[in-house]
């Protein structure tokens, strides 16, 4: 009798084990979830998390993708893509096609690739409702972060003038009057290039942020652990890809 118990715990154990599981069909390379986008015509639904380590992921896989009606929903109608923050130890090389301030992240693109936007939410009926609205929606052309086209130089009118060149190799050169800098690129995003100071005082970090459209420009310089930002003179960029023209 005992032994007809347990095999029957065990059925329901495994029946809950099961049911846990997802039913998405996840990708792990954009690319390969634009191709069967294109193929199925359906948009893309993209996750960007670090459940590793970061709680509002696991929080989002418990309160939102876990559910059986949303996985469900999900299946049905996108074709879904999670990229995790590191693979095998190392930073995950999918991540450097998006343009994301944290974890976790949710993007829709449509079935050609062109973005929708961010619907981040822990209520599962919340994002439902967007997927839901924007499952059929066209988006609007954005290039992948890691395809964009960065200035070959700015220019700058303030202490006699000058300008930032592009070095094409991570590093860009500050020439004002006779002087030269050398600052290495830390990274960049759809809004700012930023520009590290290298070689200058190791107690001071000087950190230049100069725009990838519009005109905003900032130097950042850490004094006493805190940051204080100041504006740059009439910076114009040169060149750069045709997106922020």
């Amino acid at each position: 009798m005992k032994r007809q118990i347990l095999i029957f715990l065990l059925i329901i154990l495994a029946g809950f084990s099961i049911g846990a599981q997802s039913t998405v069909n996840w990708y792990t390379e954009y690319d390969k979830a634009l191709e069967a986008a294109v193929a199925e015509d359906k948009n893309i639904f993209v996750l960007i998390t670090a459940p590793s380590w970061c709680v509002w992921c696991t929080r989002l896989e418990e309160n939102v993708l876990s559910k059986e009606y949303f996985q469900k929903y999900q299946s049905e109608h996108y074709i879904s893509v999670k990229l995790l923050d590191n693979i095998d130890g190392k930073r995950n090389s999918q991540l450097d096609n998006f343009d994301f301030s944290g974890y976790p992240t949710v993007f829709l693109y449509d079935s050609q690739g062109r973005f929708i936007k961010n619907i981040y939410t822990q209520d599962p009926d919340a994002m439902l409702a967007s997927m839901s609205n924007y499952k059929e929606a066209k988006g609007v052309f954005r290039p992948l972060l890691k395809d964009l086209k960065l200035p070959e130089k700015y220019t700058f009118a303030g202490n006699s003038g000058g300008e930032y060149i592009n070095n094409d190799d991570g590093t860009w050169t500050e020439k004002r009057g006779g002087d030269q800098n050398l600052y290495r690129q830390t990274q960049y995003d759809f809004d700012f290039v930023y520009l590290e100071l290298m070689g200058g005082d190791p107690d001071k970090v000087h950190i230049i942020a100069l725009p990838m459209k519009g005109t905003d420009r900032h130097r950042a310089d850490l004094v006493d652990d805190k940051w204080v930002w100041s504006d740059l003179d009439d910076v114009v960029r040169i060149g750069g890809d045709p997106f922020f023209d």
